[in-house]
């Protein structure tokens, strides 16, 4: 998403070029190709040129919008007031609000022969109770999260109420959030993302759940 965001800003002669690699999940059970690259044997993974490389998800748009330079930009500067609010929400999205429902996925649709599909949905009520800061920064009508710009931190935000909304817990979002959230699906860069996604699982033979 943070790739076509950026290209659809910058000229096409300095457009980023790069390779989509789509895998079963989980990939560390799939194909060998994560462990050479990704010792964690994890998604998603960003390969950079020197040979290294990026583990956590949220880390890799900052990095990859910090590094490409546009206008208007995708990240907040360090002077800005907004700053502080902006590292918290790129932090937030992924330790607060994505890891509960990593844990629900796990619990309730990878690894149901445990029987701990009740505490998959207690870090459902989890996830519900962490996105008050979310419904609050919202009520006052803003239409993105950060100088009231899209950035950075609503791409990753915005992928953690997405995935909720895949996992049917959307109904249960403030109308603030609703409407932030099909503000969000609604950016050209996010829809071409989705279909390079569909179409790199259909060449690679990936069924998607």
């Amino acid at each position: 998403w943070t790739l076509h965001e950026l290209n659809l800003l910058l000229p096409a002669s300095s457009a980023i070029r790069y390779n989509l690699v789509n895998l079963p999940f989980p990939p560390r059970n799939t194909s060998e190709y994560v462990s050479e690259v990704n010792p964690l044997g994890t998604v998603p993974f960003l390969s950079l040129p020197d040979g290294s490389g990026m583990t956590e998800s949220c880390a890799a748009p900052l990095y990859l919008a910090g590094s490409h330079p546009t206008f208007p930009s995708l990240t907040i500067t360090p002077s800005s007031p907004c700053f502080p609010s902006f590292l918290n929400w790129n932090f937030h999205a992924d330790a607060t609000l994505t890891f509960p429902l990593a844990l629900h996925l796990r619990y309730n649709k990878f690894e149901p022969a445990r029987n701990l599909g009740e505490v998959g949905d207690d870090y459902v009520t989890w996830y519900f109770a962490r996105l008050r800061l979310v419904n609050k920064a919202l009520e006052d009508g803003r239409e993105f999260l950060c100088e009231n710009k899209f950035s950075v931190a609503d791409i990753n935000v915005g992928y953690a109420l997405m995935l909720g909304k895949s996992l049917g817990l959307g109904e249960g979002f403030k109308p603030q959030v609703q409407d932030y959230l099909q503000r969000l699906e609604g950016r050209e860069g996010l829809i071409a993302a989705i279909e390079e996604s569909e179409e790199a699982d259909r060449r690679e033979g990936i069924r998607s759940n």
